[in-house]
């Protein structure tokens, strides 16, 4: 598949250094679900690191790397619905994680699913996946709806407090 992969109301994009601003916009708008929710958010970057962090997810793509970033925009605005990660953890077994945190400003309106039911349709056709698998901290019943729209079942993995798998 070619990108961007456009859905209904998403235009679902790889990193680009133009995204930085809106990337940073969004973080800071979700800062506090961020904080309680991610690991990587407990001490929040600063806007330095954000900005290094957004660069190094660019250049990802360009060299093939394990972890990548996917960013979903909604169709015609500069607005960041959600950002999703992708990590190849088994490349010849097809096996990926992912991860993803929505804008919260964006949320309750089925964005973030639509966006990760687009990239699992990506993974599976384009990338041949056998399997996705993803999760959520405990308490997060937002996170959990997401996945459990998306078809995932309950699994076994030590990344994640609630993990989940899908197969084709």
């Amino acid at each position: 598949m070619d990108f961007p992969i456009k859905t209904k109301r998403l235009t679902i994009e790889k990193p680009a250094y133009d995204q930085t601003q809106a990337i940073i916009e969004a973080m800071l708008a979700s800062k506090a679900e961020l904080q309680r929710w991610m690991n990587w958010a407990k001490i929040w970057p600063s806007h330095a690191e954000i900005e290094e962090f957004h660069h190094k997810s660019v250049n990802h793509w360009r060299e093939n790397a394990r972890h990548l970033r996917l960013n979903a925009f909604i169709n015609g605005q500069a607005t960041l619905a959600c950002s999703i990660g992708i990590t190849i953890d088994n490349p010849q077994a097809g096996v990926y994680h992912m991860s993803y945190w929505a804008n919260s400003t964006q949320t309750n309106k089925g964005y973030t699913t639509e966006a990760v039911k687009a990239v699992i349709r990506y993974l599976f056709k384009d990338l041949e996946a056998s399997s996705i698998i993803t999760g959520h901290a405990a308490k997060n019943r937002a996170s959990k709806r997401v996945i459990e729209k998306c078809g995932f079942v309950s699994h076994t993995d030590p990344r994640e407090d609630c993990a989940y798998i899908l197969t084709p």
